[in-house]
């Protein structure tokens, strides 16, 4: 049987509203300072953010950002992962990232043509919320971009999905290893 091969990314131009999946390459990120007075928040008027930048890509669901009768999306705020080029990671990191063993990590594949893009680690547990108006306007600005196709935009789905499901529950909860290979052991 013939294995279809499928490609990782489209490439999307910036005229195109931003999407889940999409790659936005040194994008603004707002990282708001810890250092706040808290006693008298009913009168706070401002408050100090750090700007960043950071390579993204989008998670939330296309389905939320499609532009509804009005032009506007159904949501304000979209949920962003950040993604770090994988050259100077360890190797035994990233094959258990790659095998999925690691539940706060993704691995993208490379672009090679343009834009060129080279392996991405995706960070669950490092995430913006950004408001859709500047993803909107920092599209344009950035111009063609990457976007992930299916079937690797649901894996990206369902793992950023599990990160957030997982629990910890102590050991005393959990069946003993020891027990059950003792009692399950065949003869």
């Amino acid at each position: 049987m013939e294995t279809i091969e499928i490609p990782w990314y489209s490439v999307v131009d910036a005229s195109e509203p931003i999407s889940q999946g999409d790659i936005l390459i040194g994008c603004p990120v707002f990282i708001p300072s810890p250092d706040y007075d808290f006693s008298d928040l009913g009168n706070l008027k401002s408050a100090n953010f750090k700007l960043g930048i950071a390579d993204i890509i989008i998670m939330t669901q296309a389905c939320d950002l499609n532009l509804n009768n009005g032009g506007t999306p159904n949501v304000r705020n979209v949920v962003c992962a950040k993604i770090d080029d994988a050259k100077g990671e360890s190797q035994s990191f990233l094959s258990s990232v790659r095998k999925n063993q690691t539940p706060a990590y993704h691995l993208l594949n490379k672009h090679i043509d343009t834009p060129v893009l080279s392996y991405q680690v995706v960070d669950f547990s490092e995430l913006y919320t950004l408001p859709y108006s500047l993803l909107n306007a920092y599209r344009e600005h950035q111009g063609k971009r990457l976007r992930l196709n299916s079937p690797y935009l649901e894996l990206l789905s369902q793992r950023f999905g599990l990160f957030f499901s997982r629990i910890g529950i102590p050991d005393k909860y959990t069946i003993d290893s020891a027990e059950l290979k003792a009692d399950t052991k065949t003869t």
